[in-house]
């Protein structure tokens, strides 16, 4: 069996152990500065509003850019209005009789 070590050091993100502190003690100090900032209620409802806005306005934008891309399609004729009955005779070629044309546009006996 081969007892060869493969070698890793490559892989370490942070090769320097001090960095390591470096890096984490930064990160500490802005999350502690950012808790220790006292907002009013007034700055802090605006700063969740704002966000808020924005991330509708980019969401509307989202939905208008892909409305364009997917339109609609064309509703179908109603069964009972007069451009389907009219549809139906000339795609039958059926020759109605005056009191269906006058029943047809509301004028009936």
């Amino acid at each position: 069996m081969n007892e060869d070590k493969l070698d890793l050091h490559l892989l370490d993100p942070f090769p320097d152990p001090l960095e390591f502190e470096r890096v984490t003690a930064a990160l500490t100090a802005e999350i502690l500065a950012d808790r220790a900032l006292t907002l009013s209620v007034w700055q802090s409802l605006y700063r969740r509003v704002r966000s808020a806005a924005l991330c509708a306005a980019a969401a509307a934008g989202v939905v208008l850019v892909l409305h364009n891309f997917f339109p609609q399609e064309a509703a179908a004729p109603t069964r009972y209005g007069p451009e389907y009955t009219l549809l139906t005779w000339a795609a039958t070629e059926h020759s109605p009789t005056t009191a269906e044309l006058l029943d047809l546009i509301g004028g009936g006996p």
